[in-house]
């Protein structure tokens, strides 16, 4: 939306607050973000409401969250919820249609990451690993698990239709690459994974435990309050085994609020006229309001999302409807990863993971083969939506750390892969689908 020629004075101001301030002081300073497009009558009757409120409410916690309240009236009207977006919105462009994206390259990169990520935990733990993936959405990851040679794999999501496609895409893949001889089982579930109210766990067997969680380019619609993500994480971390990893990929907190706090400077912004929104031609963030309550600590922190192909929705004059996703802020994440006995291995800005990746050579093998001949014009618009990322790995067990990338080699006790461990085989590897609790 465009703005006034006087706004810029104005959404200055406001953008002071982001000035040396990093996501690590955000539990104290929850960020302020600007409102927009309060009618102006609106605007001056609650703002003489709050100043009478003020002089006799100042130290009144009441007057805090009515002023809250009246400051968080926007109606976010392009914003649709992650639920509705996945549920009815999203169309998958196909397999032609992904490699005619505008955005292949950066397709084709976070690709390279998952399958590189994925392909040295699955080598840590062993074959016939067990693999619980929160959040699988259409199965887009599944062959980049079956060629580590994994047994089970149990994927969920709230998106039946989602679902349904994974399993489509799994027949696809045992038939044209494995000769329908994938001998794997794979369960799908559909569930609100951070809802404290479902019992995510009870579909699925209680015989089964996992050596591998994986989250991935998901994690930030479930930080809408510390309830929602507390209830995920117990789901990723009960049936986890001991010395098995939580993996995952997400929007990196640091650099967004960089990007905010530096919008006007950007080169190559085209959202500079509007408030606190930057992007480029293929993929825009806008936050909505200048404050949020304290009381909710760094949770709820909302913006919209939009990617061309990706998380793409429009109306029908063809306007960016934005979905709605949650800013993590890490250090408070890392901290609650450990009441769930999540203990950080490793992260990296996407960036910093190719430079270091890049260098090892079944790594470097992969992406020459996966990004092989995808330089193009618009890769560097493309990098900008790249450095936005970043990969994290925590390892359950309180022996995690920083130095642990080989905790599993060259020492005199392996990983055993759960199933394994307890004798479990199958013989039925039909996949199966669970809406209702696992009897």
């Amino acid at each position: 939306m465009s703005e006034k020629n006087n706004s810029y004075d104005e959404d200055d101001k406001e953008e002071d607050f982001f000035q040396n301030k990093n996501t690590s002081e955000i539990k104290d300073e929850i960020i302020p973000l600007k409102e927009e497009e309060e009618s102006e009558k609106e605007k001056e009757k609650e703002k003489k409401k709050l100043s009478s409120d003020s002089k006799n409410n100042s130290e009144n916690k009441n007057f805090l969250k009515k002023k809250h309240k009246l400051e968080s009236k926007e109606k976010e009207k392009e914003l649709v919820s992650y639920k509705d977006y996945y549920t009815f919105g999203y169309r998958d462009p196909g397999k032609e249609g992904r490699k005619a994206s505008r955005i292949i390259f950066l397709r084709s990169f976070n690709n390279w990451v998952k399958a590189s990520i994925i392909n040295k935990y699955c080598r840590l733990l062993g074959r016939g690993a067990s693999v619980l993936e929160l959040c699988c959405g259409k199965g887009g990851d599944l062959d980049k698990y079956f060629m580590n040679q994994i047994k089970l794999f149990v994927g969920a999501d709230i998106a039946r239709e989602s679902l349904v496609n994974a399993m489509e895409r799994l027949k696809k893949i045992k038939n044209e690459k494995y000769n329908n001889n994938l001998k794997i089982k794979c369960i799908f579930i559909k569930d609100d994974l951070s809802s404290p109210q479902n019992h995510f766990l009870e579909k699925i067997n209680k015989k089964y435990y996992f050596d591998l969680v994986s989250c991935q380019f998901a994690l930030h619609y479930h930080f809408e309050n510390e309830k929602r993500i507390n209830a995920f994480l117990k789901n990723a971390s009960e049936r986890l085994c001991d010395g098995g990893y939580f993996i995952g990929t997400i929007i990196e907190d640091n650099v967004i609020i960089k990007r905010l706090r530096n919008r006007k400077n950007m080169l190559d912004n085209k959202y500079i006229n509007e408030k606190l929104t930057f992007g480029n031609e293929y993929y825009s963030v806008k936050f909505y309001q200048k404050h949020f309550n304290i009381s909710d600590g760094p949770y709820g922190i909302k913006y919209g999302f939009y990617l061309e192909d990706s998380i793409d929705n429009r109306d029908d004059e063809g306007n960016i409807k934005y979905v709605e996703e949650y800013l993590i802020v890490f250090k408070e994440f890392e901290e609650l990863c450990k009441k769930y006995g999540l203990y950080l291995v490793e992260k990296k800005n996407f960036t910093k993971f190719y430079e270091d990746y890049s260098k090892i050579e079944q790594y470097k093998r992969l992406s020459n083969k996966m990004l092989k001949d995808l330089d193009n014009i618009n890769i560097k618009k493309q990098w900008e939506i790249i450095q936005l990322y970043m990969v994290f790995v925590f390892r359950k067990g309180k022996e995690a750390s920083n130095n642990n990338n080989n905790n599993n080699k060259n020492t005199k006790t392996r990983y055993t892969p759960y199933l394994e461990k307890n004798n479990i085989v199958f013989d039925n590897f039909e996949p199966e689908f669970h809406e209702e609790t696992f009897d």
